[in-house]
């Protein structure tokens, strides 16, 4: 079958990328569809008889699917200079080091916190599960859990230097 597919990608991709362009798609789009077209051959069986008139139905529909999409989507045309002012920024070499520093900070005050509250920050705040969770797996009340992650905040608000 991939031989079968290799023969017929070198057969045929190229005249389906230029039958795609003469109906309208840009250069990279047309070598998108060409590509998604042998995708799709791929994991479908190829007709015994007629395999050039299969490739651009598949073609062909890819080409109307991307076309009803396209007219889905508002499309905005900005200026440069207006791009440019609402793309992300890239943070600062202050910006980097400071939030560096507020990590080695935190990180620190992980390791000076009692086991108990340690355990508990990561598994509410890192791990992402509910306080309900957190005292399941702890074998404690909600709320003895949740004062054990309040506990595990304070002490790392402490140590960056905010005030609790």
């Amino acid at each position: 079958m991939a031989d079968e597919l290799q023969l017929l990608y070198q057969t045929w991709s190229q005249e389906i990328t230029r039958g795609l362009r003469r109906r309208g798609a840009l250069p990279e789009l047309a070598e998108d569809l060409t590509q998604d077209t042998f995708l799709r051959a791929l994991v479908s069986e190829p007709p015994a008889s007629h395999p050039r008139a299969w490739l651009w139905r598949i073609a062909l529909n890819l080409f109307t699917d991307h076309r009803r999409r396209e007219r889905l989507v508002d499309w905005v045309q900005i200026s440069d200079e207006a791009f440019e002012q609402i793309a992300a920024r890239l943070p600062e070499a202050v910006d980097f080091v400071w939030h560096r520093q507020r990590l080695v900070l935190t990180a620190k005050a992980l390791m000076e916190m009692p086991e108990r509250n340690r355990r508990a920050f990561i598994l509410f705040r890192l791990e992402g599960r509910t306080i309900r969770e957190v005292a399941e797996v702890m074998g404690l009340s909600p709320s003895r859990s949740w004062t054990l992650v309040r506990e595990a905040y304070l002490q790392i608000r402490t140590r960056l230097g905010e005030a609790p």
